[in-house]
């Protein structure tokens, strides 16, 4: 239709009639009449236009109309769930912190009477070590005779020092994560332990238990003192099968492991110092070779076993943290 009418008004500016001489067409009546009826042709098709636009726009209006109460509801519903969601995050949050609490309160009871129940076994097993030589041991034949005994000592304090530095350093949150889990396996190894060295009672090896055995004053006191020191400076000879020392050292480098993992340089240097103290351990004749590798090997697998037995001990949120 709108082609047509533009070639009609074409037709009218190309008029084949006479001119005036300067090159324009004379319009005739019959011109008047069809522009006239062009032009009303042209005016109704510009109002039905401007019809369908408002035809358009009062649907478009009547669309919004319709949907406003619809906007206003999801809107108001958008908020509230926004809102409960908020209050969930935060419910969750203090709920997670009161269990964590919960969590360490139980790890610190239950290590704590692990922890008794060795250092009184110990003072039995000190007094019934069998009067015989030395086991043969390939550890022993490779390794020169070092002194003083407690050289494997100080590593262990290095990397436990290097391991609590970075949880406060790097984050802090990892030492909340950390200590209830190297609580419960160090509270289970020690009581495992209670029963190793009480049923089974090893010669001792060519230390100081040998040649100038050391008498036990009284039972509590020595038990008090072993509980302070973690078993370093109570009386205490034939505890061999398996190696208390190695337990927590092992313990030391899986946390560092564990819940930091991305500093390469920190993790080389825990993992150097905890070979250094094993060969420690051998070499200055605290232990058999079986003593230490049974207490790597245990304490690896119960720190890998812990977290599905107890709650809030994976690790898991830290930038520098991975799930282990």
């Amino acid at each position: 239709y709108h082609r047509r009418v533009h070639g009609d008004l074409l037709s009218l500016c190309t008029m084949d009639e006479p001119s005036d001489g300067h090159g324009l067409a004379i319009p005739t009546p019959h011109h008047f009449a069809k522009h006239s009826a062009l032009v009303a042709r042209t005016k109704s098709t510009q109002d039905f236009g401007k019809l369908e636009e408002i035809v358009v726009h009062s649907a478009e209006d009547a669309a919004k109309l319709a949907m406003t109460p619809r906007l206003a509801a999801y809107e108001k519903t958008d908020k509230a769930d926004k809102g409960a969601r908020r209050s969930a995050v935060l419910d969750d949050g203090a709920s997670k912190a009161n269990n964590g609490c919960a969590s360490v309160c139980y790890a610190s009871v239950f290590f704590f009477i692990c922890l008794t129940a060795m250092m009184h076994t110990m003072n039995y097993v000190h007094y019934h070590a069998p009067n015989q030589p030395p086991l043969p041991d390939i550890g022993h034949d490779l390794t020169p005779v070092l002194r003083p005994e407690n050289l494997g000592e100080y590593p262990i304090i290095f990397n436990a020092v290097l391991v609590i530095g970075l949880c406060f350093v790097h984050d802090r949150t990892d030492l909340g994560r950390a200590l209830p889990r190297f609580l419960v396996v160090l509270g289970s190894m020690y009581l495992l332990r209670t029963f190793t060295i009480s049923l089974t009672t090893l010669p001792v090896t060519d230390n100081h238990c040998r040649f100038r055995r050391q008498e036990i004053q009284s039972y509590w006191r020595n038990t008090f003192w072993g509980i302070v020191t973690l078993g370093m400076k109570n009386v205490h000879c034939a505890d061999l099968c398996f190696s208390g020392h190695t337990i927590v050292q092992t313990l030391l480098h899986q946390i560092a492991h564990t819940f930091h993992p991305r500093l390469r340089a920190a993790n080389w240097l825990v993992t150097f110092c905890s070979l250094l103290s094993f060969y420690l351990i051998i070499a200055t004749r605290s232990h058999y070779t079986i003593d230490v590798l049974i207490a790597w090997y245990v304490t690896l697998c119960a720190w890998k076993l812990v977290p599905n037995y107890w709650p809030w001990a994976l690790a898991p949120t830290g930038p520098n943290s991975v799930v282990a």
